[in-house]
Parts: structure tokens; sequence; C-alpha cells
């Protein structure tokens, strides 16, 4: 929590710092990254994307209702009453479901994608114009493609089409894409099939969300921890991190020198350090896990 009591998500990265011996800590470094949007924002993205699916189901259910009724149209007349008031209820209730989902999809922060097997876009959100500068209008009819940095393009038509011909579920896919002014931001876009009655392929609907900044705390991160490795790998000081029984998590080349082991990759997981410690010294750092652990 924050001093005025806010509550915000921290990724932490902490390791001890040692004594000039090496083998006694004395302080706890730690870093720490808050990803309280980014946490926020794949929550917001799930939930959506879960008040898609049920809205798609509930037209689809509607739907096969629907067409069970008029079938029964043949029947007496006084059945043929109770159904069409039946279906009346009914195309009411798929009216404002339609009515819905249509409101969900164009208040939605993500950019909602249909799109034929050819790639060309029959439906797009109107929030396409806050990602790209676009209008509906002005993207419709064209390419999926087309939203897709030129130089990247062969890559997506290449997870494109591993898509169609997998049966499995499509991971998300991130490409960089240009937006009207000119500037470059990162795309992701999450697909799902559209089948026909017939089982096969008729297209795909997705969303598109603008990850620029979460791929910018991420490769901030990333290069971030990369340094700190490298730091600690290239340490002419032995480094090692353990739990609190000991049990060896980490060593870098120096540590393993100090023991003189050169395979002490070996011991990750496997040795425990007060195996390399000196029995009378044994209890002293027994007393100073404990103190840490306080």
């Amino acid at each position: 929590k924050t001093i005025q009591g806010a509550t915000r998500t921290v990724l932490w990265n902490s390791a001890n710092i040692y004594a000039e011996d090496g083998v006694t800590p004395v302080a706890t470094i730690a870093m720490g990254t808050d990803i309280t949007e980014r946490k926020r924002t794949e929550r917001e993205l799930l939930t959506r994307n879960e008040e898609l699916r049920t809205a798609y189901e509930k037209i689809a259910r509607t739907e096969e209702e629907l067409r069970q009724n008029y079938e029964q149209l043949t029947a007496t007349e006084e059945e043929l009453r109770s159904n069409y008031e039946t279906l009346a209820l009914q195309e009411q209730a798929f009216r404002e479901s339609e009515e819905k989902f249509r409101s969900l999809v164009e208040t939605s922060p993500d950019v909602i994608w249909e799109v034929d097997l050819q790639g060309t876009l029959r439906y797009i959100s109107p929030t396409v114009k806050t990602l790209m500068g676009y209008s509906p209008e002005e993207v419709m009819g064209k390419s999926l493609l087309d939203i897709v940095a030129e130089e990247e393009r062969p890559r997506f038509l290449q997870e494109i089409t591993r898509a169609i011909s997998s049966s499995g579920p499509i991971p998300p896919m991130q490409f960089p894409a240009h937006h009207r002014d000119g500037h470059l931001f990162t795309v992701e876009i999450r697909v799902a099939r559209l089948t026909g009655p017939d089982g096969n392929i008729t297209g795909f609907r997705g969303v598109a969300v603008d990850v620029t900044e979460r791929r910018k705390a991420e490769d901030a991160l990333r290069e971030s921890e990369e340094k700190f490795r490298a730091l600690v790998e290239s340490s002419l000081d032995g480094i090692v991190i353990t739990d609190f029984s000991g049990i060896l998590l980490f060593s870098n080349a120096a540590a393993g020198n100090i023991v003189e082991a050169a395979d002490y990759l070996a011991f990750i997981g496997k040795k425990n350090i007060l195996e390399f410690i000196a029995p009378d010294f044994r209890p002293a750092v027994l007393r100073d896990f404990s103190q840490v652990m306080e």
C-alpha cells in the first residue's frame, strides 16, 4: 500500500548482499516495478473478452430457438398462435440482446473486427479511430493486412496461415502497425475462428489492442534483469542465492571458483550451502539465517 492507503501491484526482484567473506548476508537489495496498470488492463481485457463470449453464445442460442419455433408453425391454429406469441417475445429478446451486444462492441476500448477468409474486413468497431486514426468507413472492405507495418506482413500472413490450418486455440499475435499520423505502435491481435453450419471456417473475429506501453515496460524490465544478471555473472566476488533452509538457488562462476567446483551449476537446487561451511562456523551461519528470516 502507498502512504495514502492506495493498493498497488509491484513486481519485486531481490537478492542478498554479503559481507566481504562472500558468505555472511548483511542486507537485501530489492528492485520493484509498478505493474498496477498492466494488471488492471489484463483484468479488464479478460472481463471484456468473457462478456463478448457470453454475448456471442446468447445470440447463437436465441437464433437456434427461433429456427425451432419456425419449424413448429405447421401445427394447429392454436399452436400457431401460441408459437407466434412466443416468437414475438423471442424476437424482442433477440433484438434487445443484439442491441446490448452492439452497444458493448461500440463502447469497448478495444477494436472489435471481423474478416472473411480473404482477410477483407466485414466489420470493425468505431474504436479503430482511436487506435489508428481512421474511421470505420475508411477501412471497411480493406484487408486486415493493411493495418500491419509493411515489413511485418510476411510474418503476419505466416501466422494467419498457421491459424487456418491448425485446430487448436490461436495464440495472441503482436505486430507493429502504422497510425494515420505516421507513428508506429504495437498492436496485439486476438483471433477466434468463425465456422458455418458445415463446420468449415468462414472467417475470423477478434480484438486489436494497443500494447505499446506494455511492451516498453516489459522490454525495460527484461533489459534491467539482463543487465543485473550480467553484472552478477561477471562479478569477481562470489554471489549465491539460497532459500532459508540453505538450499542453493543460484551461484555465479566466482562462487564456484571459491569452492573449486567447475560444475557448480550442478549444485543448484541440490546442494545446501552449509555443506561448504567449515563445521565450526555452521552454528554462526545458522544464526545469521534466523536473523534474516526475522
